[in-house]
């Protein structure tokens, strides 16, 4: 059967335009096959919500007047709420960045090396160049996202290789430590007294410095009562003075509380229970 199979896209892009169109300007890698199977397409939304579409083929052909470069792409790397940490220490689920850029841009063609953005996580490879995306109007700088897969606690290392549209290529590497899942930020939740009356002390410990919110409800949903701290690693505690936000004691009866706490990394996670309150007058 013959057929024909279509590569991957040597450039992506956001461009804006005006009333009167709009142009797109991009390198095409020295990779790139020549010849007439090459095709653009397009989706534009006007500002009153319009929507017109192009897909056409386009001859592609090497015309020879290359312009020398011989300097390799820039790129920064980067797990997702802990950049500019040299060997971070990551809780769950985490998303790796990227930054690249280069003057002949960065060829995304695919099919191995010196054709694609290549990953190695922990030694296993990854074609990623579907996932970079670059900036709007430009073709030269863009950035790449990809949700790295569940992993275990200790120490990992992250490869990316790119190459520019001239053959040039780069690397960056990241290591960094996987040390609780989200469920692991939030632990040893107790509330003393419970049952009882008045102040109470709601005390946890946590993997990460972060921002608990500890909020008392009514069986019914309703907020009485709301406190915001900052924590630190390890054993926190916050003091509820018995009181509604009206500055009223609420009155007999079970009430749902919940603990909301966000690591400085991004992760989060929370613990909902009961605290009974027991009015002996």
């Amino acid at each position: 059967i013959t057929y024909l199979r279509y590569g991957s896209s040597i450039y992506q892009a956001f461009i804006t335009g005006t009333e009167q169109g709009f142009s797109a300007s991009f390198f095409m890698p020295m990779q790139a096959d020549t010849g007439s199977f090459s095709r653009g397409s397009a989706v534009g939304v006007s500002s009153n919500g319009c929507e017109v579409a192009f897909d056409e083929w386009i001859t592609a052909v090497d015309e020879g007047n290359h312009s020398p470069d011989s300097l390799p792409p820039s790129i920064e790397l980067w797990i997702d709420g802990y950049r500019g940490e040299t060997v971070p220490n990551v809780s769950g689920d985490a998303i790796l960045r990227a930054s690249l850029s280069d003057s002949s841009g960065i060829c995304t063609i695919g099919g191995g090396a010196g054709r694609s953005i290549l990953l190695s996580l922990d030694s296993q490879g990854f074609d990623v160049s579907r996932y970079f995306t670059y900036d709007i109007n430009s073709y030269t700088c863009g950035e790449l996202e990809y949700s790295l897969p569940e992993l275990a606690e200790g120490d990992h290392r992250v490869i990316l290789v790119a190459w520019d549209g001239m053959g040039n290529s780069a690397r960056d590497t990241l290591d960094f430590v996987v040390t609780d899942t989200a469920e692991d930020l939030l632990s040893s939740v107790f509330v003393y007294p419970n049952p009882g009356e008045g102040q109470r002390c709601f005390s946890f410990e946590t993997s990460s410095a972060g921002t608990a919110s500890v909020t008392v409800y009514t069986v019914a949903g309703r907020a009485i009562w709301r406190a915001t701290v900052i924590c630190d690693e390890g054993y926190n505690q916050v003091i509820w003075n018995g009181l509604d936000m009206d500055h009223d004691e609420p009155g007999s009866g079970a009430y749902i509380y919940r603990i909301d706490f966000a690591a400085l990394g991004g992760a989060s996670c929370s613990v909902t229970d009961i605290v009974a309150v027991v009015r002996e007058r």
